[in-house]
């Protein structure tokens, strides 16, 4: 709000905001912003991802007022927007999602969280101020579409509860301690792994078989290298110690050194599971007992918990 009539809100890409802290690609962009329903993406300095919407992409804009459509501040327009080569100032590569508008529901994780954000973009207000336009608490966990509707019912394995802040998409901050793997960008080839020399078949086989149904469920993908590979950072599988564990949580690009799984304690075929848990943990994700926010939502009674 505040803005001069022909003044653009963060250059016409008001919406969100992923700083990673490392370069990412403007398809990993485009991705994100396409999450919630947006259609604009744009990479500023190839470092941060800011997400913006056409005026075709009337999900948005629906249930607001004809002032909020009519507001070119909020709308992405290119050739307003073009810098000379010579320009000092910050540089945007954007893209545009050409597929049918509004963004189709399974393409989409959008909750009341994200509507009432939008809203706020929108309306100008903080997002406690926001008015109303027809969405309500659903008893049943819903999925929505942009223009506060509900798209489809899940069931409660993947159930995405309205504004529950164990359950919310963590986007675009990062989910647990560990930044993501730049999948888009430098291991668009596949993140590689390379086995230790005392590493037998059948632990190999193990990891290969946990990483062929991630592969196969997620867009991460694997490569398996040697050793001696230093090209890119790796992970490592060892299983010297009799123990399931990997370090560091995420990306280690900021340490500089190769991230370790140990699977020696669950070198076992049937164990792919756990496996796959240590594999997640080199991904970036933590446990949900850990999150910074874990007593805002839990209350553990340390009374019942012997000090041994």
């Amino acid at each position: 709000s505040g803005l001069a009539p022909e003044s653009q809100c963060r250059s016409g890409l008001p919406f969100y905001r992923f700083a990673p802290g490392q370069t990412v690609s403007w398809r990993f962009c485009a991705r994100l912003c396409l999450l919630k329903g947006l259609d604009i993406s744009g990479m500023v300095d190839a470092i941060e991802c800011r997400c913006g919407t056409t005026e075709r992409n009337a999900a948005v804009w629906a249930g607001h007022t004809e002032e909020s459509v009519l507001r070119p501040d909020l709308q992405f327009q290119p050739a307003a927007n073009a810098v000379p080569a010579e320009d000092p100032r910050c540089r945007v590569v954007a893209a545009r999602y050409v597929g049918t508008l509004p963004v189709p529901a399974d393409s989409m994780d959008v909750s009341e969280r994200d509507l009432a954000y939008v809203r706020s973009i929108l309306q100008g207000v903080h997002a406690s101020r926001v008015v109303d336009t027809g969405a309500v608490a659903h008893e049943t966990p819903t999925r929505h579409s942009l223009d506060g509707t509900a798209i489809s019912s899940v069931g409660s394995d993947s159930a995405q509860v309205p504004d529950d802040p164990l359950l919310r998409s963590c986007y675009p901050n990062k989910c647990a301690d560990g930044w993501p793997w730049p999948i888009w960008t430098t291991y668009s080839s596949g993140i590689p792994y390379a086995f230790d020399p005392d590493v037998d078949e059948e632990a190999k086989a193990t990891f290969r078989e946990a990483i062929a149904e991630l592969e196969h469920s997620t867009c991460v993908s694997f490569t398996e290298v040697s050793t001696s590979y230093t090209s890119k950072l790796k992970v490592v599988v060892g299983s010297s110690i009799r123990a399931c564990s990997a370090v560091p949580a995420g990306y280690p690009g900021p340490r500089g050194e190769d991230s370790k799984i140990e699977i020696g304690g669950c070198r076992a075929r049937y164990l792919k599971g756990a496996v796959l848990h240590e594999v997640g943990h080199v991904l970036g994700m933590a446990h949900e007992h850990v999150r910074k926010d874990r007593d805002d939502y839990v209350i553990v009674n340390w009374a019942h918990i012997s000090g041994d």
